[in-house]
């Protein structure tokens, strides 16, 4: 939760397509990030949305930061990120990232892994990359915002396996562009008596996979830090067993 010009807010991830996960357990908080599980071989479109807190009431943001971490691949699968109505993004000096601008449409682009990685190089901080975290990461800003879209695609890979969208708010990224760092930031802890509103999937496919921010989780927007106490999960597709999972 975060306050913004005195309201209080929510941030909750929902899938916007058929969604299959190799282990929908992983879903929701892995240390300070958010985590969304995709098994390999597949494509989720996802919505970030932004709400008054216990509502379902949307609440635009003037400028927030969003960023992807550890896009690396793995023995035989890669994976790919699509965003996009970004007003900016920032990537890694020596990024390891294929970077391919839409030539169709203003302001997505798209990112694919070329370098293998496994969990032991992991980020564990936001605010704290290594080098080789920072070319495995890019930072979108987002303004005039209630919500925005993101997707995620791991192209091959064996079957049931999958692997992890690990995101935050702002990171350590930005210190490298001054323009991209937020002005002002502010701690903002939730009443423990406060839960999120769950949604539900907006094209009533697959129940929609929604991850709240949680315990342990701080994340910056608009320059605020965002910590939340409690995540709720709603899922209601078959999982299967993972062995190997970043």
């Amino acid at each position: 939760m975060c306050t913004v010009a005195g309201n209080t807010i929510d941030l909750a991830v929902t899938s916007t397509s058929p969604y299959v996960p190799a282990k929908s357990v992983k879903n929701g908080i892995n240390g300070k990030y958010g985590q969304i599980n995709l098994q390999n071989s597949n494509m989720g479109d996802f919505l970030f949305s932004f709400y008054k807190t216990g509502t379902n009431t949307p609440f635009t943001l003037s400028s927030t930061s969003f960023t992807v971490f550890d896009i690396d691949s793995g023995k035989s699968e890669k994976e790919v990120i699509r965003a996009y109505g970004y007003a900016s993004y920032t990537m890694g000096n020596n990024t390891e990232l294929k970077v391919q601008p839409s030539s169709t449409s203003i302001n997505s682009v798209k990112l694919t892994s070329t370098t293998y990685g496994i969990e032991k190089d992991n980020p564990k901080d936001p605010m704290a990359l290594t080098a080789q975290q920072r070319a495995r990461s890019a930072t979108f800003v987002y303004e005039s915002v209630s919500s925005f879209p993101l997707s995620f695609e791991i192209t091959g890979g064996p079957l049931p396996f999958g692997r992890n969208l690990l995101f935050a708010g702002d990171s350590s990224l930005n210190e490298m562009c001054g323009s991209s760092k937020p002005k002002t930031t502010r701690l903002f802890e939730e009443p423990e008596d406060s839960d999120m509103a769950l949604l539900e999937n907006q094209r009533g496919m697959v129940p929609g996979m929604l991850v709240a921010l949680a315990s342990g989780l701080i994340l910056f927007f608009v320059g605020l830090a965002v910590q939340r106490r409690r995540w709720s999960a709603h899922q209601n597709v078959k999982d299967v067993p993972l062995q190997e999972i970043e």
